[in-house]
């Protein structure tokens, strides 16, 4: 038994593989389908710029853009709350 009051077994499957890389390797496959299916070219424009590129980049950039904003925006509401103000 650990600290926590399980033992380290509890986190694998029945062949031993820990579960977090049984997730991995999904998660990976899943991405490489992703980017094998996504691989035309578009070409975005905005104001004065043009970018060519993968579709697969350009949709990878834009989810990681809203993840940053939402985590930004769950950042900044929770440091308020701390100061006291209520939203």
């Amino acid at each position: 038994m650990t600290e926590h009051g399980h033992s380290p077994t509890q986190d694998r499957d029945k062949s031993g593989i820990p579960i977090w890389l049984i997730v991995a390797g999904v998660l990976l496959v899943l991405g490489a389908v992703f980017v094998l299916q996504n691989t035309e070219n578009i070409t975005m424009e905005f104001l004065w710029f043009e970018l060519n590129l993968p579709l697969w980049v350009t949709l990878i950039i834009f989810f990681g853009l809203g993840f940053v904003l939402a985590e930004g925006w769950s950042y900044m509401r929770r440091r308020r709350r701390r100061a006291g103000y209520v939203d």
